[in-house]
Parts: C-alpha cells; sequence; structure tokens
C-alpha cells in the first residue's frame, strides 16, 4: 500500500514539527481495486523525460481548486522522484486554512493515502487481458500526460490512480469472450489478433 506520510521530526532550533509531506503517488505493477476490471500500470508507463516536461499540481481530492504545491518542468515548491518501484512526491505543507487542516488529518492517520491523473495516447496504451481466473484486467503500458498528484480518502487503487477515460466494459468482455473460443488461449496480451480485435471495442470519454 503507498502510504502518504509526513516527516514528524521536531526542529531542535526551532521546535516546531516539521511541515514536509512525502508519498507515493503511483507504484508500478500492483493491483487496483475493481473498476469494473483489474488494472495495473506498467513500469515503463512513466519516462523521466514526461515527469520533466509535466506541470503537475499536488492537491486534494483532485481538485485544483486545493491546490497545495505545484510542479512545473522541474521547478516549483513540488519535488517529484520516478523510481524503479514508482512515482514519489514531496513539498512542504503550506501554512494555509487547507495545508493546515490536511497536516492534522494525516498527523492523526486520517488520511493515509494518494493518487494521481494521467491520460494516454491511444488504444494501444491499454493491453487488456484475462487471469488465471478469467477476470478481466488491463494494464497502462503508456502515459503521455501528467496532470496532478492527489491526497484522497478513497483511491481506486489501494495504493494509487485515477484514470479520465471510461471504457464499454461489456464490448471488451464481450471481444475476450468471442477471442476466447476462436483461439482458446487468451492470456496472452501481445498478441496482435486481441490487439486489433480489441481496438474496436474500446469508448473513451475524454
Amino acid at each position: 500500500m503507498n502510504k502518504l506520510y509526513t516527516r514528524a521530526t521536531i526542529d531542535q532550533n526551532e521546535g516546531d514539527e516539521s511541515r514536509i509531506i512525502t508519498g507515493k503517488a503511483v507504484t508500478f505493477g500492483t493491483r487496483s481495486q475493481y473498476l469494473g476490471y483489474w488494472e495495473f500500470i506498467n513500469k515503463d508507463a512513466i519516462t523521466q523525460e514526461l515527469v520533466d516536461n509535466s506541470d503537475v499540481i499536488a492537491n486534494f481530492q483532485h481538485d485544483d481548486t486545493r491546490m497545495l504545491a505545484r510542479w512545473t518542468r522541474g521547478k516549483g515548491t513540488l519535488s517529484l522522484s520516478l523510481k524503479e518501484d514508482g512515482l514519489y512526491f514531496e513539498f512542504e505543507c503550506p501554512d494555509t486554512t487547507l495545508g493546515n487542516d490536511i497536516l492534522w488529518h494525516i498527523r492523526h492517520g486520517n488520511l493515509r493515502q494518494c493518487s494521481f491523473a494521467f491520460t494516454v495516447p491511444n488504444d494501444e496504451a491499454f493491453r487488456w487481458f484475462r487471469d488465471e481466473n478469467d477476470e478481466l484486467c488491463a494494464e497502462v503500458m503508456q502515459i503521455d500526460g501528467l496532470y496532478d498528484v492527489s491526497i484522497v480518502t478513497e483511491p481506486a487503487y489501494e495504493d494509487t490512480f485515477v484514470d479520465a477515460r471510461n471504457f464499454d466494459l461489456e464490448a471488451i468482455k464481450r471481444s475476450l469472450d468471442e477471442a476466447k473460443e476462436e483461439v482458446v488461449e487468451v492470456t496472452k496480451p501481445n498478441d496482435d489478433y486481441y490487439r486489433d480485435k480489441l481496438s474496436k471495442t474500446m469508448n473513451y470519454v475524454k
């Protein structure tokens, strides 16, 4: 689980608790909560180049009017760090009504998780397949836009994630079931057969 936490150390010089908030907004290879399907973020879905050139807001509940910090192409009050297991962030919580409320709730364990908002370039960014239990799964292979890292109360992932698009899940399931009958093996997400068949069934809502 990606926990959101603060450094609650005592400053020996001023006697104040630290206001630094750190968290992990994206975990690679971890299964989401059930979204009508199970989702995973591939470790290569986010590149350092994307992070370096993004304008990302740290906010509460994905609401940009409740901004806490901001990363603008490597500058600003928000820091982002891409590592092997995910995307991390850090910022000094502002001394505002919102900032103080957020800090209080984190310190008392009421807020424990975080999320992120993203976009993908096209249908091919999702790799659809069925797992060993014959359940529908999607792996996000490429992300082309990062927009926020957010402190949230109910993330789609126990770890992370918010997606701005919806799918025609019933059409995807029917397509996979048809493919299963025709080919027997349905656990090959790299197969061009599935890619071509599924790309016709995805209905994105931007």
